[in-house]
């Protein structure tokens, strides 16, 4: 959402995050738990979504994951033009 809350949650974060995929919806990164700097990151992308009203593709290395994930994030716009989610 454009708020930054989980719509959807793929079952593989549970191997990331302390919680499950279905615990995350309806929840901000920060308030499921993540670090600051994670939580910063992905509220920066989120915000280049809205803002550019394009698809943002970029990678993300997290220490405490010992991961490298690709992230992608694709706006959702309304009827009347709006991103939605």
């Amino acid at each position: 959402a454009p708020d930054g809350r989980f719509l959807y949650a793929s079952p593989a974060i549970e191997k990331l995050l302390a919680t499950t995929a279905d615990q995350l919806i309806g929840h901000s990164w920060r308030e499921a738990g993540s670090d600051v700097s994670t939580a910063d990151f992905f509220d920066q992308q989120i915000h280049n979504c809205v803002i550019t009203r394009t698809a943002q593709s970029t990678e993300f290395n997290s220490v405490g994951w010992a991961r490298h994930l690709m992230v992608r994030m694709v706006p959702e716009f309304s009827q009347n033009g709006e991103v939605e989610s």
